[in-house]
């Protein structure tokens, strides 16, 4: 006897470039598009609601700053059973443990790697579980993503109380 399986399916907010959710579809995943009031997408799995917030590390970097990737990470939290930020792109770091990005032939220091790392910990310790992603790879991962927490059982539960 053949198991069916339900195909994924995945919410995206409104506000995340269109090309994430084409790619997605490409993938098999059914995309609906919503505003979302926290997080870039979200799906449901076995335990409860995930969602993830994207950013790739220039956008993460911008947000610490000015104190809006803290107050939507605590929001997540609240409104979501397991959130997850998902940091797009490598982190360049410079001799002097700076995290750079090139701007042309330039490079732009944006945060000591250290600082980065630190405050990443941080949101772990309050509940937010932090993943990576290549460069314009977010798509393949949200997949990755989707598939991992559909296998999560009661066992799993404990483990990812806060």
């Amino acid at each position: 006897m053949v198991q069916q399986t339900n195909p994924a399916s995945i919410r995206v907010d409104t506000r995340e470039p269109e090309y994430i959710g084409t790619l997605l579809q490409g993938l098999g995943v059914t995309v609906d598009r919503h505003v979302l009031a926290c997080g870039d997408y979200a799906w449901v799995c076995p335990l409860g609601t995930v969602g993830v917030e994207r950013k790739t590390v220039t956008d993460l970097v911008s947000c610490i700053r000015s104190g809006v990737a803290a107050w939507q990470l605590d929001k997540m939290c609240s409104e979501y059973w397991l959130p997850i930020l998902m940091v797009e792109g490598s982190l360049i770091i410079d001799n002097a443990g700076t995290v750079i990005r090139y701007m042309g032939h330039d490079a732009k220091k944006l945060i000591s790697a250290a600082a980065l790392r630190d405050w990443l910990l941080a949101r772990q310790l309050e509940g937010v579980f932090v993943d990576t992603c290549d460069d314009r790879k977010a798509h393949y991962r949200l997949k990755e993503l989707y598939s991992w927490s559909q296998k999560l059982t009661e066992v799993h539960r404990p483990v990812l109380v806060k």
